[in-house]
């Protein structure tokens, strides 16, 4: 709700965390293209929001299963925290792939920094969910299997743009 709305200080400090993280791979793209990428020719958000929309919706129907008793709000924070748990491990797995690129093909970047952000972040977004949730739980299982379908159709929609 609105009214209530309260960002607590540790949620601020992952939006900011993130925000920097966005800063150093656009600084990062840019040394490695040897001047000003073209952003114009990313995609439009369509494919991003309908990835996300589909966590949501999942994230959310697995919860409320999970624990009927949870206000609106802490089903809301709840399932935010789900979601976001995936998003760190999907970018702590691709900054892991940078890292090894990097150091492959002598980039000079490194991506330690924020594979330790993530993982902080990870913990952070983790925390609520054990009392309600854990990695054995079915519901938490059928999650993962419909986020990774869910993510290999998004990069099929990426694909699809940057191949016409």
């Amino acid at each position: 709700r609105s009214s209530d709305l309260h960002v607590s200080s540790t949620t601020m400090q992952h939006i900011l965390d993130e925000g920097r993280h966005a800063h150093y791979l656009y600084k990062m793209a840019n040394k490695l293209n040897e001047g000003e990428l073209d952003y114009s020719l990313v995609p439009n958000a369509k494919a991003t929001a309908h990835y996300y929309n589909r966590l949501y919706v999942s994230a959310k129907k697995i919860l409320e299963k999970v624990d009927t008793s949870l206000s609106v709000d802490d089903l809301d924070y709840n399932v935010f925290c789900f979601v976001v748990s995936t998003v760190e491990l999907r970018a702590i797995k691709m900054f892991k792939v940078l890292n090894r690129l990097s150091n492959q093909y002598d980039w000079g970047v490194n991506f330690n920094l924020l594979i330790s952000d993530e993982l902080e972040h990870l913990n952070m977004v983790n925390e609520p969910l054990k009392s309600i949730l854990n990695s054995a739980d079915p519901g938490y299982q059928k999650f993962i299997a419909y986020e990774g379908r869910f993510y290999n159709y998004y990069l099929k929609s990426l694909e699809k743009y940057f191949n016409a």
